[in-house]
């Protein structure tokens, strides 16, 4: 089944589709929130609250759209919105992701490019951000990202194209 699929389900109140969906998506809304407020408590909320969304409004998805896009259009502005309730978007400490921590294994200069490269997205500004987040960690298409950003997929284009340029002259000394 689709995530789509388990959507109109959870519509219907079959809650083991709820559930398919917390589990498959919790671990990426975390994540997702994580890296763009530097906040792990608050970003759990933020999970928690989006997939509290997603129950209420399961009815009001229109079909042919994607479930990862509405998805994540629902947490961008949870995001934003803790961002402007007080929630730092940018740390003078930048904490580590739990799916990239560096472990004793790793070596020193891969430690250091690690941390440059989490400073370095936490400079670039918000949509910019957001655009990376959504493209590399979460992998969604332009079209899915313009949809949860609610730009067109080519302003989605130029603002990956000016964050690789922000990222490439931040990291450059690392890569």
């Amino acid at each position: 089944m689709t995530d789509e699929e388990h959507l109109s389900r959870c519509a219907a109140g079959l809650f083991d589709s709820f559930d398919f969906l917390v589990e498959r998506y919790q671990a990426h809304a975390i994540n997702f929130a994580h890296r763009f407020l530097g906040d792990r408590g608050n970003s759990e909320d933020l999970a928690q609250e989006a997939f509290l969304r997603v129950y209420r409004d399961s009815a009001k998805f229109a079909p042919g759209t994607s479930f990862r896009a509405w998805f994540f259009t629902i947490l961008t502005n949870l995001c934003r919105d803790a961002r402007k309730k007080g929630t730092p978007a940018y740390c003078d400490v930048v904490p580590e992701q739990p799916d990239c921590r560096p472990g004793p294994g790793d070596s020193w200069d891969r430690t250091m490019k690690i941390r440059a490269v989490r400073t370095a997205l936490q400079k670039l500004p918000e949509n910019q951000r957001l655009a990376v987040l959504l493209a590399v960690y979460e992998q969604l298409s332009h079209k899915e990202i313009g949809t949860s950003l609610g730009i067109s997929a080519k302003a989605v284009e130029s603002l990956l194209s000016r964050a690789r340029g922000s990222l490439r002259s931040d990291l450059e000394q690392y890569f």
